[in-house]
């Protein structure tokens, strides 16, 4: 069975379907026009964090040199993910230069500067993602 409908019927037909139509579309937070959505930017992946030890800071956040934390037993840990870089403060020219263990002290000497606790690692890294100790100008330790 063909139906057939008057031309001008069918646009009126048309023009009411997009009438009622569109404020629906548009109400729904969309419009009448399908409009594919902008694809979502890659997210920026940030730098891990940085840390920092110093006798000079005022050991509170750890994120700067003057904020550094002033002992080693300070290091907040809880902070330190994997990735991150802890920069410990140095100077002068002790223990050949690399810093370490005191021998029979229980103090940690860092190139001139004597730190009075010991430096005890208390987060992981992964496989990719080491956490690097450094001394500040040096290699890591």
């Amino acid at each position: 069975m063909n139906i057939t409908i008057p031309h001008r019927l069918a646009a009126s037909l048309v023009f009411a379907m997009l009438v009622t139509a569109q404020p629906k579309a548009i109400a729904a937070g969309g419009s009448f026009f399908p409009v594919k959505p902008a694809p979502t930017p890659a997210k920026a992946i940030p730098p891990p964090p940085i840390f920092y030890v110093s006798k000079n800071g005022d050991n509170t956040s750890g994120d700067n040199w003057v904020h550094a934390w002033s002992e080693l037993d300070q290091i907040q840990w809880k902070k330190v993910t994997p990735g991150s870089t802890i920069i410990i403060d140095g100077g002068g020219n002790g223990n050949n230069g690399r810093g370490g263990p005191v021998p029979e002290s229980g103090r940690t000497q860092t190139n001139g500067v004597t730190y009075t606790t010991p430096l005890t690692v208390q987060a992981d890294g992964s496989a990719n993602h080491e956490i690097v100790i450094v001394v500040a100008g040096k290699d890591p330790l």
